[in-house]
Order: structure tokens, then C-alpha cells, then sequence
């Protein structure tokens, strides 16, 4: 599989992390937890015990306790942490920058709104901070209603479905495509997105960048371990393989995202600054907003670990499927190319519910 690359280089492409400045320790990613990895490696597991059939039970209730679990590293399981790392700046030394530098000048660049009024303010912090936490399964404002996170969610698991089984060209255009997507149109292409069309010096003095395709938001590398003003883009066939893993992954993080006590309620809302790291199969009655839990000191990362299974809910007779067996089930969907429609149908009904 051949691998081509062009560089990308945009002053705020990855928020230009240059100067380090403070621990992020607001994102609370976890290095060593691998909760999105495990999840992801169990629902292929359930996937393969089901013969070519679409999982009806995974049985998260039987997920094994400890953090590690033997060979669960494969391109599926690090795709899964795809919307962590947008631009996939934890790599070797690149990682200290990513974890020196987010945190702050993530909060700096927001500041508690969407970015309006603001440059384009990159994946990195725009998908923890800004109007791209819906990937997260969070809402992006304060006054963001249940139903617009709801809506945004939907469309963006339809656009990862399409990239992850080809049905979106290598060519696609990214600000007209996501400008046609009603719900999340706004915070993908901001009024301020610089990337809609090609900057003139990419070959000369490297001021220059290409006009990005939906395919660039899925494959591009922020490695230097320094910065992030020049960033590298896969194309070519490599790329587009490396696009549709990437935005498999983007799906499964959405969901299983979902299940956490600190992204979204289901049923009772969890009072206090700490919550459980437990799955609870009911309907989403509300999202959390993260910049609002660091203002008032709320432990977001205490539910962003490996949960256990809310046996009341989950299992026999469940209303929402849970978070194993929903990313089987996409999976499923993925390998088998279905209608995304279905889909859709599938997320809104048997991950979002009813509820809100």
C-alpha cells in the first residue's frame, strides 16, 4: 500500500502548540488507561464470535477487570482514540508537547465560547474545547440544547460511516461537503476556517497549504516534537486507507464516549465533582459541557476510565445497547456495508434513546 505525503502547513492547523506552557491535565487522556482500545478490541472479539451475523449481546457485564488485556494493539483498537488525537500528536517525543502545551492554550484560545470571534482554533482544542466537542458526545456551549447535541451527533456518525466505507470520495471537497451538513456545518467550516482554498508558498517558502478534502481531516500527522505549524498530510492510496481506519475509529469513540458518566446523563444526573466510571444502559437525558466542569473544579477524568457494568440496566431486556455490543454492531454495519441509514436509525435508537 503505497504511502504519499504532502506537508500541510497553517499557522493554526493544530492550534501551533510552539511554547510550552503548563500540564493539560483538564483533558485527562490517559496514556496507559487504553479504555477506548479495550472496548474496541472486545467488540471485535464479540464480532468474530458471531459468525458473520450482526452481535445481538456482547454482555459488557463480563468485561474483564485490570487495564491491560493481551493483544488488543491492531490499527482498529488505536483508530478508536482517533478523536483524542485529531492530528495525532502523541507519538514519541511529539507527546510531551501534546501534553505540555494543550491544556492551557487550549482554555486560553476558547475562553469559554466557541471561537467565533476568534481564528480557527484547530482540531485539537476545538474537539475538547470548542464547537467540535459533539464528537465527543458533549455539548459545545452552555446553552447548546439536548436535541442540537443530538442532531450534531447523528450527522457526524453519518459522515464517519460514509469516509469509513468509501462512500465519500478521495477528492471531496471539505468546506463544500460539510457545509451541505446542516447540523454541524457551523463548527466544522467556522467563518473563520482558513482552509477552503489553497494558500499559494506550500513549495516556496512553506507559508503556503492545500485546500483540505473531508480524507485530509482523517490523515494528517503533527509529529515534530516542538510544533505543530507544519503538519503532514497522507495521501495517495495510503491515505485514503489510513482516512477510513481513522474515521472507523471516529464512530466507535462517539459511541463509547457516550457511555460516559462524565460526557452525557443517562437517567439520573450524578451530583458532586466526582463521577463513577460505570455503564448505565438508559437513554441520554442531557450532555455535560467540559469547559463549564474545569470552571467549577468538576472531575470530568473520573469517569474517563475502564467502568464497570450497571447490572441493573444492562443485559436481558435492555433499552439501549451497550457500549461493546453498539461498537460491534457498528462494526458490523462498516464490514457489511450497510444503508446508512440504518445506521443512523441504529445510533438514534439503540445508543442515544429517547430520553432527551
Amino acid at each position: 500500500m503505497a504511502y504519499r505525503r504532502r506537508l500541510v502547513t497553517a499557522l493554526a492547523l493544530c492550534a501551533c502548540f510552539v511554547f510550552p506552557s503548563g500540564f493539560a491535565r483538564s483533558y485527562n487522556i490517559s496514556l496507559k488507561g487504553r479504555v477506548h482500545e479495550r472496548l474496541t478490541r472486545l467488540a471485535e472479539l464479540c464480532l468474530e464470535r458471531s459468525s458473520s451475523r450482526m452481535p445481538t449481546d456482547c454482555d459488557a457485564r463480563t468485561i474483564p477487570a485490570g487495564r491491560t488485556m493481551g493483544g488488543w494493539r491492531n490499527d482498529l483498537t488505536l483508530s478508536s482514540r482517533w478523536a483524542d488525537d485529531p492530528t495525532r500528536q502523541i507519538g514519541g517525543l511529539s507527546g510531551i508537547k501534546f501534553a505540555i502545551s494543550a491544556g492551557r492554550n487550549c482554555r486560553t484560545w476558547f475562553r469559554g465560547g466557541d471561537g467565533s470571534d476568534a481564528p480557527y482554533g484547530g482540531l485539537l482544542c476545538s474537539s475538547h474545547y470548542g464547537p467540535l466537542q459533539f464528537w465527543h458526545a458533549m455539548r459545545s456551549s452552555e446553552t447548546e440544547s439536548a436535541a442540537e447535541t443530538r442532531a450534531k451527533m447523528l450527522e457526524w456518525v453519518d459522515v464517519t460511516y460514509r469516509v469509513a466505507t468509501g462512500r465519500i470520495s478521495e477528492t471531496e471537497g471539505y468546506c463544500s461537503y460539510f457545509r451541505s451538513r446542516p447540523a454541524i456545518a457551523r463548527a466544522m467550516v467556522p467563518d473563520n476556517f482558513p482552509y477552503c482554498a489553497p494558500r499559494p508558498g506550500l513549495q516556496n517558502d512553506g507559508a503556503g497549504y492545500q485546500a483540505w478534502r473531508v480524507l485530509t481531516l482523517f490523515s494528517m500527522r503533527c509529529s515534530n516534537p516542538i510544533s505543530s505549524t507544519t503538519c503532514t498530510e497522507i495521501v495517495g492510496s495510503g491515505g485514503t486507507a489510513l482516512a477510513r481506519r481513522n474515521a472507523r475509529g471516529a464512530l466507535l469513540h462517539i459511541v463509547q464516549d457516550s457511555f460516559s458518566q462524565s460526557h452525557a446523563v443517562r437517567g439520573s444526573a450524578v451530583t458532586g465533582r466526582h463521577f463513577g466510571a460505570r455503564i448505565v444502559c438508559l437513554p441520554i437525558t442531557s450532555f455535560h459541557f467540559y469547559t463549564a466542569q474545569v470552571a467549577s473544579g468538576v472531575d470530568h477524568g473520573s469517569a474517563d476510565k475502564y467502568p464497570t457494568v450497571d447490572g441493573a440496566t444492562c443485559g436481558p431486556g435492555r433499552l439501549i445497547d451497550d457500549p461493546v455490543t453498539a461498537s460491534a454492531v457498528m462494526l458490523w454495519h462498516v464490514n457489511t456495508n450497510s444503508d446508512p441509514e440504518v445506521v443512523q436509525a441504529y445510533f438514534r435508537d439503540r445508543v442515544l434513546g429517547s430520553g432527551g
